[in-house]
């Protein structure tokens, strides 16, 4: 996620094409190759599944919401608050694309045609709300 965010979320890039690269990125490389999907597959068959140590858990959203805050200050996105700004963000581009990738049928999971998609639209729609 580091990688992720210090390479593609980089100052004087266009906003757009950050976003939806470092999007795209975590959702096609970190997503599939880590547990993630296996963790969400197991949490939520209900309260029994384990959970990661809050500090685990909130240090990606963390690193992200250092750089969302970083960018409210370079006036690129507008926000008082970037971890909602990161809420908003995760819930239109990597929740909506990792529940296309999390079909328990292999043949109807999304192609990668279609996450792109996703994942633009998302960001576009993070973009008119945060600009």
């Amino acid at each position: 996620m580091r990688a992720a965010i210090e390479q593609e979320l980089t100052e004087g890039r266009d906003l757009r094409e950050a976003l939806t690269a470092f999007a795209s990125r975590v959702v096609t490389e970190a997503f599939p190759s880590s547990d993630y999907v296996t963790f969400r597959r197991l949490s939520a068959r209900g309260r029994s599944a384990p959970r990661l140590p809050e500090a685990v858990r909130e240090r990606p959203e963390r690193m992200l919401e250092e750089r969302f805050a970083q960018l409210a200050t370079d006036g690129r996105i507008r926000t008082a608050d970037p971890r909602r700004a990161v809420q908003h963000f995760t819930a239109l581009t990597f929740l909506l694309a990792v529940d296309a990738l999390d079909e328990d049928d292999p043949e109807s999971a999304a192609e990668e045609s279609e996450i792109l998609a996703i994942i633009t639209d998302g960001v576009d729609t993070f973009l008119r709300a945060y600009r």
